[in-house]
């Protein structure tokens, strides 16, 4: 079970990461909202794997606070060429 969570995890991760670089070249509304969605998503099955394996908190978290702030970065940068399109 804890292999399924952490490899629905790493893959709402990875193709978050993707969809903010593509967001930054195209941004838009909608796009916005999904960006969240998958940080949501990260983040929700971050916690879940942290409450059935607590031992990995501080990696986990030490690499989940690095994605947030790196997807926050993308969604802010795309939210800014909105703004001055």
């Amino acid at each position: 079970m804890e292999h399924l969570i952490l490899a629905l995890h790493i893959s709402i991760a990875l193709i978050g990461v993707v969809y903010t670089a593509f967001l930054l070249l195209k941004p838009s509304q909608r796009g916005i909202r999904l960006a969240y969605g998958f940080l949501a998503g990260t983040i929700l099955s971050g916690v879940v794997l942290v409450i059935v394996h607590p031992a990995a908190l501080t990696q986990f978290c030490q690499t989940g606070i690095a994605y947030s702030v790196l997807a926050l970065l993308g969604i802010d940068g795309a939210k800014y060429r909105m703004a001055k399109a």
